[in-house]
Order: structure tokens, then C-alpha cells, then sequence
């Protein structure tokens, strides 16, 4: 349990609520999530020394490409001419996210 007294109280406890209270804002006033099928244009594994990155170049509704790291499972789908789908979310102040699933 966390337990804050005077001003130290007063100057911690809004700095600490703030962040979950603007994602819950944001998160409530979220676009119903539209959904519309990937146009991918380009496809990379690039192998590092750390890890293997797999990315998606994709063009979104609005023109604009983009790229997306993708999981093994969703790149090895695009490889295979498998059709991915976008879903796309618009929230409060502009933020737009788009992620692919299957």
C-alpha cells in the first residue's frame, strides 16, 4: 500500500494518476475499430545479431504505406499470399493505431 503525506502527497499523487487517467480518457472515446484487408507491398527478414526482425510495408486506407514489425506466424502468411487485415482506431487528440492479425 502507498502511503503519501503533506505536500510531497499533493505534488506525487496527480503526477502519479495522470498517465492511466488520460489512457482511460483515450481508451473511452476510441473509434469503433474499421477493418479492411492489407495491401502489403513489401516483405523483409532481416537477421541481426540480436534478433531476427520480420516487417510488413502496408498501404493503409488513406494512401499513406506503413511499416509493421510482424510476428513469425503473420509474416510467414504474407509470404504465402495468405490475405492479413488491418484494423484501424481512431482515439481522443488525433492518435490513430492500425495494427494486422489474420
Amino acid at each position: 500500500m502507498l502511503f503519501l503525506h503533506g505536500l510531497n502527497a499533493r505534488i506525487t499523487f496527480p503526477l502519479m494518476a495522470a498517465p492511466p487517467l488520460m489512457n482511460l480518457i483515450n481508451v473511452s472515446f476510441a473509434s469503433k475499430p474499421e477493418h479492411y484487408t492489407a495491401e502489403v507491398l513489401n516483405k523483409r527478414h532481416v537477421f541481426t545479431e540480436n534478433r531476427d526482425c520480420c516487417t510488413l510495408d502496408i498501404r493503409l486506407d488513406d494512401g499513406s504505406a506503413e511499416t509493421f514489425e510482424a510476428a513469425d506466424e503473420l509474416f510467414l502468411d504474407a509470404l504465402q499470399e495468405e490475405p492479413l487485415i488491418v484494423c484501424r482506431k481512431e482515439f481522443l487528440f488525433g492518435i490513430r493505431m492500425a495494427y494486422i492479425h489474420r
